[in-house]
């Protein structure tokens, strides 16, 4: 394995995935996964594939999917950790072909989460479950700003057009119609760690460019590392941070 490979893995198994938030999130997604040995998993939107490498060390078979290939991708290869290029919104994958789905930080940011959703419920199993994240509504930054110029503001700041963050009751209809059912439903993570986050957000918004991950994690990390969230109540978000949905498809 190439020298760049085995730092790689390393960091892998010493500190996880390198976004902060992705990392206090990880026992949170394991439990709403139940993954186990034998399962067929699909990673949307893997990234450079630390969640996909977790879930294929514990035993699944994991696949990552993303529009563009990360530098690391080829060291995964070398372990038989499959990586795809491709759109959510239409699967490179045959139907009924996974046992479970993971959408990290996705459907806020396409424009067709619609169209996601009813794709994941194409190639999931009898019996499958979909999780995803997404991000919660802002308390701090909303008490700032119009949410129609947060909206815009946000959109620019990552290049998006898409809707940015989901209400709870938005996201319970747009599940409903896609033909998906949530039986859990978290919130991570937890509202010191979501606050670091939204005073971050708003400094990027003032500076009018994007937060520096790597940065925020070895700065941030250390003293959240247990705040991961946990089951959300229902109505109003107690806090900023991201919805953390496990969901199963409705089926005819």
């Amino acid at each position: 394995m190439p020298a760049a490979g085995r730092l790689h893995d390393l960091a892998r198994q010493v500190i996880g995935a390198p976004n902060w938030i992705r990392r206090l999130q990880v026992r949170p997604l394991l439990h709403l996964l139940d993954v186990r040995p034998g399962l067929r998993l699909l990673d949307i939107g893997c990234g450079q594939g630390w969640l996909t490498a977790e879930f294929a060390r514990i035993g699944a078979w994991a696949v990552g999917l993303d529009l563009a290939a990360d530098r690391f991708w080829s060291s995964w290869a070398e372990r038989d950790l499959s990586m795809l290029l491709g759109r959510a919104e239409a699967l490179p994958l045959a139907a009924v072909a996974v046992d479970r789905i993971l959408a990290s930080s996705l459907l806020q940011l396409v424009e067709e989460p619609a169209q996601v959703l009813c794709e994941c419920r194409r190639v999931v199993r009898p019996g499958g479950r979909l999780v995803f994240s997404v991000s919660a509504p802002f308390p701090r930054l909303l008490a700032r700003y119009p949410a129609a110029e947060l909206r815009r503001r946000l959109q620019a700041l990552f290049h998006t057009r898409g809707v940015i963050w989901f209400t709870r009751d938005e996201l319970a209809a747009l599940l409903e119609r896609t033909g998906w059912r949530p039986v859990e439903w978290w919130q991570s993570p937890g509202p010191r760690a979501a606050r670091v986050w939204e005073i971050a957000l708003d400094r990027a918004l003032r500076r009018g460019r994007q937060p520096s991950i790597k940065r925020m994690f070895f700065a941030l990390y250390p003293p959240l590392a247990r705040d991961c969230g946990g089951p959300a109540p229902q109505g109003i978000p107690p806090h900023a941070g991201e919805w953390l949905v496990a969901a199963v498809p409705v089926r005819a």
